[in-house]
């Protein structure tokens, strides 16, 4: 990695990091979220259920199921991913380590496609993008998903030789199945290519 795109992830990290730990509190916001960080609890216990919630007010929370047992109703893919965060008691960290990494993999899409230059010009919008500093910011699955669509792109357009890279390839399309199987749709044409 040349010392412009280490540079630009590290942008992309830091001003993540700042958005979600000033900001944002280094909590959870949306519903969405709370749902997302109650379950990685959940699994960083090695549990899949929790008890009943004795708290009345888990009712407000349309995405915690918390009768008979408590559970999120979202894919595991990406409660999993935070659980390992939520493990060493940094859940707030997952996000903006995988958005410094997000400048990088489109730099090695782009440059598969496109010159040294732009490919490092489009690093660049993804290092700068409001948008992507928010997202990475939350404990939304998007950033990740993001990342594991662009790292099957990668594999993809250089049409690897080595086993591994399909491998991996296979894995990030099966966490966006696991994560937001919805948005695996993205995936098909890279399947099909």
């Amino acid at each position: 990695m040349n010392r412009p795109l280490a540079g630009l992830c590290l942008l992309a990290f830091a001003i993540a990091l700042f958005v979600a730990l000033v900001p944002l509190g280094a909590v959870p916001h949306l519903t969405d979220e709370v749902a997302y960080t109650l379950q990685s609890k959940l699994f960083a216990q090695g549990l899949r259920v929790g008890p009943a919630a004795d708290n009345a007010s888990m009712v407000q929370y349309p995405f915690w199921v918390s009768d008979p047992s408590s559970y999120g109703v979202f894919p595991p893919g990406w409660p999993a991913l935070l659980s390992v965060g939520q493990a060493v008691g940094l859940p707030w960290l997952v996000n903006p380590l995988i958005g410094g990494l997000l400048p990088w993999l489109s730099y090695l899409v782009a440059r598969e496609l496109v010159e040294e230059k732009p490919a490092l010009l489009a690093a660049g919008v993804m290092a700068l993008s409001p948008g992507v500093w928010l997202l990475a910011a939350t404990r939304m699955a998007h950033t990740s998903v993001l990342a594991a669509l662009l790292v099957a792109t990668v594999v993809v357009l250089r049409r690897e030789q080595r086993a591994w890279t399909w491998w991996l390839a296979g894995a990030a399309l099966a966490y966006v199945v696991l994560a937001r199987h919805f948005d695996a749709v993205l995936a098909i044409p890279l399947i099909l290519m």
